[in-house]
């Protein structure tokens, strides 16, 4: 374990799960494709995080 190194997944990780969280409900359903919820998480990111 000491040699796998560690990863920094940077400073936005919560909010991008959470963005990505939102929409997979709306996925599972059907009532958004992959690229819309991917299009609509990146919306909400950015939105949280001031961009």
């Amino acid at each position: 374990m000491k040699k796998i190194p560690s990863i920094n997944y940077g400073m936005y990780t919560y909010e991008a799960d959470s963005a990505i969280m939102a929409v997979m409900p709306d996925v599972y359903s059907g009532k958004l494709s992959v690229d819309d919820a991917l299009k609509k998480a990146q919306d909400q990111l950015n939105n949280q995080i001031g961009k």
